[in-house]
């Protein structure tokens, strides 16, 4: 007799009462801080709320009396609660300013004018030779020979690099000889990137309740530190919102103009690149931005938004056009035609320039962290604006998920293809409906059609590739990493 067990869920959103945040005080309404009155509790009047009312009053008390974003529920215990526990005092050992988490690991770096301070060769530091040209790329002694350097660093000769060179050359019959030495060898997979050292601002806004370890932005922030130092700043602010308490949506306007004060004159001053990771759960039948944990409320994504992105937080996101923001949340968010459309409106504000969604229904976050850390590295530090750079090797994601990209100019749903695991990016049975046999499919693969044949019993189920789609990435035979296709919405 087959046995079985209850375990915690990865992908915890569910549906949620609709609330209407217009009705949220304005800030110059807002109560006083030291205000005595008595918080009421929220009775949801919606045709989705449940039935049993006593039960969503009494949810709603152990929401407002919860005492920290990390309590540990009560249902865990052994191994699983001593896990929490030292999640919990990582979180604790991180320097805050009231409760917003505010990290800065070193000091800045000198970068002037986006000229790198590491090695367009090796990515090492030392002593650089800067091309007089562009003079942004500089490589050390271990990569080129350097003339004669006087006291002052500076040399009499002039200092051409490598990509300098061959953009003056390009399209010439005869390729011109490199003026200078090189001695070092290619110890990167790429020759001569731009390595930028601009400084970059990597902010979490998570719905309060969702750890800051499912969320990757501290790891991305970790990441780029490698190269940023201190020219990468990491923060994090949680938000509740009920339209029946102001004093909630007080809290997080407080707690929002202490980070504005850090980023216009404090120690982030200096940032003007910003990446945004927004987490948060979506009614999988709305497509609403929950506002309340535990599945107590949702509001449209107009509508939080407007109240996230207030005061002076558009002007500064607004310092350059490389900003960029990942909407962490599951596909109900980019699957209803209302949120689409409120996300394709956001857009046009320009306050960033990519906006990087999620389509899987029962969206898990673990599976996109590699590709975030690799686009955060490709698109901040070494200057590739292009998506698929990041996502040639993100297999692992494309079978979980596609990728929804929305920009000013389109919408874009980037679609993970493989022969035999995901024809022209469907899925096929992993049970052979003839033979019952498991995942015993060989592909025939022509231009436009894929046919699974079952090794068994020869049964053949044929894809066809859809007119709506283009190829951005052909699979190689024999290449697990597959292809990827790409829908404009």
């Amino acid at each position: 007799m087959a046995r079985t067990k209850q375990t915690a869920k990865l992908s915890t959103g569910a549906p949620a009462p609709r609330q209407d945040l217009s009705r949220m005080v304005s800030p110059h309404q807002a109560p006083a801080e030291n205000s005595t009155k008595q918080r009421k509790v929220t009775t949801v009047s919606s045709s989705r709320a449940p039935a049993d009312a006593k039960k969503v009053e009494t949810k709603k008390n152990q929401v407002r009396t919860r005492k920290a974003n990390h309590q540990v529920p009560e249902k865990l215990g052994g191994p699983e609660k001593d896990i929490v526990d030292i999640i919990d005092r990582v979180i604790q050992s991180i320097p805050k300013v009231n409760i917003i988490t505010l990290r800065v690991d070193a000091e800045p770096l000198s970068a002037p004018n986006g000229e790198t301070p590491w090695c367009n060769g090796c990515r090492n530091g030392g002593l650089l030779l800067m091309c007089t040209v562009c003079n942004i790329r500089g490589f050390c002694s271990a990569c080129v020979v350097h003339p004669e350097i006087n006291s002052l660093n500076e040399t009499q000769a002039g200092f051409l690099c490598p990509p300098c060179h061959l953009f003056r050359t390009k399209g010439l019959r005869n390729p011109r000889p490199y003026p200078h030495k090189f001695i070092g060898v290619a110890s990167t997979r790429e020759l001569w990137p731009s390595v930028s050292a601009e400084s970059v601002a990597v902010m979490s806004i998570r719905l309060q309740g969702i750890s800051p370890m499912l969320n990757p932005a501290f790891t991305v922030y970790t990441h780029l530190h490698q190269y940023l130092l201190g020219n990468v700043f990491y923060t994090d602010l949680d938000f509740f919102f009920d339209p029946e308490d102001p004093e909630i949506g007080t809290s997080y306007r407080r707690r929002l103009t202490e980070l504005l004060d850090e980023l216009e004159t404090g120690r982030f001053k200096s940032c003007k690149r910003f990446l945004v990771f927004f987490t948060d759960h979506s009614s999988p039948d709305t497509g609403d931005l929950h506002i309340v944990p535990d599945n107590q409320g949702a509001s449209t994504v107009k509508e939080l938004f407007g109240i996230i992105f207030q005061d002076r937080f558009p002007a500064i996101l607004g310092r350059s056009t490389d900003s960029v923001m990942v909407l962490l949340s599951c596909g109900g968010i980019v699957g209803q035609p209302e949120s689409l459309s409120h996300l394709k409106e956001f857009s046009q504000s320009g306050l960033f320039s990519k906006i990087i969604a999620f389509s899987q229904t029962n969206f898990q976050i673990a599976f996109s962290t590699k590709f975030l850390m690799d686009y955060a590295l490709n698109f901040f530090v070494f200057g590739k604006d292009n998506l698929l750079a990041s996502l040639n090797d993100q297999q692992v994601l494309g079978a979980h998920s596609d990728v929804i990209l929305i920009e000013k100019s389109a919408v874009r749903r980037l679609i993970w293809a493989h022969h035999g695991s995901r024809p022209f990016g469907k899925s096929p049975p992993l049970q052979c409906p003839s033979c019952s046999c498991l995942s015993h499919w060989s592909p025939t693969v022509e231009e436009k059609t894929i046919t699974l044949v079952c090794r068994v019993c020869q049964h053949s189920i044929p894809f066809y590739l859809p007119d709506d789609l283009t190829w951005v990435k052909k699979p190689v035979k024999g290449d697990e990493r597959g292809g990827w296709l790409v829908k404009v919405l």
